[in-house]
């Protein structure tokens, strides 16, 4: 019958008829609209693989909803150590509202944090300021630079990694590339004196930050980075003024324990200013809108901490000629009690 009925259509309705049936072979489940699939899957009670593909196009609605996230903190620890644990919190809160949602997801092991970020980088998620706490660490540090890796590939607009006070273990920390640093983050400060981080970084970062402009992937672009803040050793700080101003350091102890730090250059007109604040003491030097600072808190005398800042300004200062460092000026670091 159906043979006969078909044969004796016209040549339209047959057309009809072969446009439905393409149409409705290429017709599923997963065509359907996103709030019917959600009804769909609250009253019936689907077989499990269909339920699992509806989880699965659900998961995909959920990974691109846009999502802003104000702060997050993440601790990272390996369990080497009794009394830490990965876990991460999120802070969710706008300028219209003064109550601020917070919602804590606690991790049993490292892996599940790295999960974790790994799924937020293919969320539509923009998180504002990230503060990650390396608490605990005793295992491979490649785990834990795969997990750094992923927190910058989240493009913080401020991100802030600091190492905790009872730390007994330092691994060694490898940052992403500084073309990446700068395409990532506006504001990156690392507190951390255990980084994979060579002068010709520093170097590298603070001239992008000067020129505004690096190269990423071939692309030539804006550079991001507006302020950088690193913890370094004194080594890194001395190559540092060394390869980027020309200026050597030497240093002179007289016998009544008075400690002299002496700045030396072939260059007559290195344009440092040096500052002195109580114990602390810092030299500044401006190029283009970029100030750069070499700071060091010698609050613990014997374990200063040596940093090196980049910043971008909206105006420079107005700068004090007699601030200007001397060279070859005994300057005075600290005088040790004998």
């Amino acid at each position: 019958f159906c043979n006969d009925y078909i044969w004796k259509m016209s040549k339209d309705s047959m057309d009809d008829l072969t446009r439905a049936m393409k149409t409705m072979g290429k017709l599923s489940l997963m065509d359907l609209p996103d709030d019917l699939l959600i009804k769909i899957f609250k009253y019936l009670d689907l077989p499990t693989r269909l339920k699992s593909r509806v989880n699965k196009r659900l998961d995909q609605i959920q990974m691109q909803v846009p999502t802003w996230i104000e702060r997050m903190d993440i601790e990272i620890a390996d369990g080497t150590f009794d009394g830490f644990e990965n876990w991460i919190t999120l802070d969710n809160s706008t300028e219209f509202v003064e109550d601020i949602d917070s919602l804590d997801f606690q991790f049993i092991d490292l892996d599940d944090l790295k999960n974790g970020l790994y799924r937020l980088n293919l969320s539509n998620v923009s998180v504002s300021s990230i503060q990650v706490l390396i608490s605990d660490w005793g295992g491979d540090h490649r785990s834990l630079n795969y997990a750094i890796g992923l927190i910058f590939d989240l493009e913080p607009d401020k991100l802030r990694i600091v190492q905790h006070e009872a730390l007994l273990s330092c691994p060694l920390v490898g940052l992403p590339p500084p073309s990446s640093i700068m395409h990532d983050v506006r504001d990156l400060a690392v507190d951390y004196n255990h980084l994979t981080l060579t002068v010709q970084h520093l170097l590298t970062i603070r001239q992008t930050m000067v020129e505004g402009k690096l190269e990423y992937f071939s692309l030539t672009v804006n550079c991001k980075l507006e302020c950088f803040s690193v913890t370094v050793s004194r080594e890194l700080r001395e190559s540092f003024l060394r390869e980027c101003f020309g200026v050597l350091i030497e240093r002179q102890s007289t016998e009544g324990g008075a400690h002299y730090t002496i700045y030396k250059s072939d260059n007559d007109s290195v344009e440092l200013y040096y500052t002195k604040i109580d114990v602390d003491e810092q030299l500044e030097h401006f190029e283009g809108n970029i100030q750069t600072t070499v700071y060091i808190d010698a609050s613990n005398v014997e374990d200063p901490i040596y940093i090196v800042e980049f910043e971008k300004l909206s105006e420079l200062p107005v700068l004090d000629n007699e601030k200007r460092l001397k060279l070859d000026h005994p300057y005075l670091y600290a005088i040790y009690e004998r």
